[in-house]
């Protein structure tokens, strides 16, 4: 995903002990010369990469099957709220 990924945004989870530390994640994106964001949850790196992205940018949510829930609540709960 190197090649596609401009901006990494990178949530910290801590409501579950089988996730990677966020600081982790980074340091292999930097090992790989790349950069990336850590942020404090999922929310967070969600409302980052919104606020940073243009009309021709794609979002991609990728990991474990928790992180990707927890965006398509978040998502969902914004829709019901309109």
């Amino acid at each position: 995903m190197g090649n596609v990924v401009d901006d990494w945004f990178i949530a910290q989870i801590s409501d579950t002990p089988r996730a990677s530390e966020g600081q982790t994640l980074l340091e292999v994106l930097y090992n790989e010369g790349r950069t990336g964001q850590l942020l404090g949850s999922i929310g967070q790196a969600l409302d980052s990469a919104l606020e940073q992205a243009t009309a021709d940018d794609r979002i991609v949510v990728f990991g474990s099957f928790h992180t990707v829930a927890a965006v398509l609540n978040i998502i969902l709960a914004e829709v019901s709220s309109e």
